[in-house]
């Protein structure tokens, strides 16, 4: 007999046999792995994207970015400039309120150093006008200009007086100014 013979139970096994099977099912499997990580690899680069393609899409969304940007800054401006402006009439036509509702005169002073403004009231019975609250920024968060600083006093019967300044300010920024005229018997308009 050539070759070595393992006993094994009823049969004897060649030894050499043993081991050509034993390592022709371990080359199978070798291959079968290696050609499973082949098609893998393969997937993997179908699926995934280059460098130069990852930087061609960097760059286009980078490119859009910057042409969006001074559009977006400037409606981000006309808003607070636009809100600035809301408040500044908004609070002109709430203190004439106060001053039709409570019987005795109101005043509203609109600081240009400050860019905020304060209402006060003079009660019946009162000496001179004391201040309702606090100062109040028309826009804290953009440097807004007025023109002037202005006081409109409103009587009981709805009528204005404009103590100091004029009848109309302007508030810029720098996407625009918008000028706000308050007549005589208290209407507010604000002109572009």
């Amino acid at each position: 007999m050539s070759g070595a013979y393992i006993h094994c139970g009823p049969a004897l096994v060649n030894w050499n046999f043993w081991n050509r099977h034993k390592f022709q099912e371990e080359n199978a499997d070798v291959q079968k792995r290696e050609e499973l990580l082949r098609e893998l690899a393969f997937d993997m680069r179908q699926r995934g994207a280059s460098l130069v393609e990852l930087l061609i899409v960097l760059g286009i969304s980078v490119t859009m970015a910057a042409l969006t940007l001074p559009s977006t800054r400037t409606a981000v401006n006309t808003f607070q400039l636009s809100s600035a402006v809301t408040a500044a009439a908004s609070a002109i036509q709430s203190t004439r309120y106060q001053a039709i509702m409570r019987g005795y005169p109101f005043a509203i002073t609109f600081s240009a150093a400050n860019k905020n403004y304060q209402v006060s009231s003079k009660p019946i019975g009162a000496v001179s006008f004391s201040n309702v609250g606090s100062a109040i920024l028309l826009s804290p968060n953009q440097p807004i200009t007025l023109s002037a600083t202005t006081t409109y006093q409103f009587n009981p019967n709805g009528t204005v007086v404009v103590t100091s300044g004029n009848a109309s300010f302007n508030i810029s920024a720098s996407s625009g100014t918008k000028t706000i005229t308050v007549s005589g018997v208290g209407n507010v308009s604000v002109t572009p």
